[in-house]
């Protein structure tokens, strides 16, 4: 218990922020855990589906406990995530265990940029579940644990709070240190998607001049091939009327 309330302690102490990016690597888990399920569903009996589904639901009780402090703490500037959102409603409704809606949300990438499919979790148990395997219980130490271990590559948060978008006049002096310095890391983001693209193209258009001259030649020796073809086919019937017309003279 100790434990517990000393990552209580923890979530109150950090910035709105980063809680909402706590709140996004979770939602991503579901996706991640939606995802692993659609691909095991036909190998697991129904027993091991339902094990499944049961850990999927310990860690969307501490995800909504967390969303819950989280909103208790920073009101309007901490949302739910798209699939946590989405799979608690599917929860409400008693249709975590039907495959096709589940598939629905985490496939569903339109809105996939705050909680987005992840190269690797820490705390992966659902990638190793198998018939005899039970699921973990899930609780905010553990889950906090896991953020902080990988907390490095998880997506940044895309919402800031109204004010900072239309009224710069209700910040502070560091507020605004703070958001000179997102949007100078977003500008920095940017320059290098754009020069990531780039590179893209260039490397895209080569690869299509390469298969254009391939085309190219594969059509000359294809032509110089029927070519040769027509020209021996067009001197067979000289070859026969020869050797049929010697016998007569």
């Amino acid at each position: 218990m100790p434990e517990q309330e000393n990552r209580r302690e923890n979530c109150h102490q950090i910035s709105p922020q980063a809680f909402q990016m706590l709140l996004n690597w979770m939602s991503s888990r579901f996706r991640s855990m939606g995802f692993t399920l659609g691909l095991k569903t036909k190998s697991l009996p129904k027993g091991a589906v339902s094990e499944y589904v049961k850990g999927m639901g310990e860690e969307m009780g501490a995800a909504m406990g967390l969303l819950g402090i989280g909103v208790c703490l920073h009101g309007d500037l901490i949302h739910p995530p798209p699939v946590l959102k989405k799979l608690t409603r599917l929860q409400c409704t008693g249709m975590l265990e039907d495959f096709d809606s589940v598939m629905s949300v985490v496939q569903d990438t339109r809105d996939s940029q705050e909680d987005p499919h992840l190269m690797c979790y820490a705390g992966d148990w659902w990638t190793t579940f198998g018939p005899d395997t039970t699921a973990p219980d899930a609780n905010l130490s553990q889950m906090f644990d896991w953020w902080v271990a990988q907390r490095e590559i998880c997506p940044k948060p895309l919402t800031l709070p109204d004010f900072a978008s239309f009224n710069l006049s209700h910040m502070l002096a560091p507020d605004l240190k703070v958001l000179e310095e997102a949007l100078g890391r977003m500008k920095a983001d940017i320059a290098a998607d754009i020069q990531i693209t780039r590179e893209e193209l260039t490397r895209l258009c080569l690869c299509i001049t390469e298969t254009q001259l391939e085309i190219g030649r594969l059509q000359k020796t294809e032509a110089e091939a029927v070519e040769a073809e027509v020209a021996r086919i067009s001197l067979e019937p000289s070859h026969a009327e020869g050797r049929s017309a010697a016998p007569a003279i």
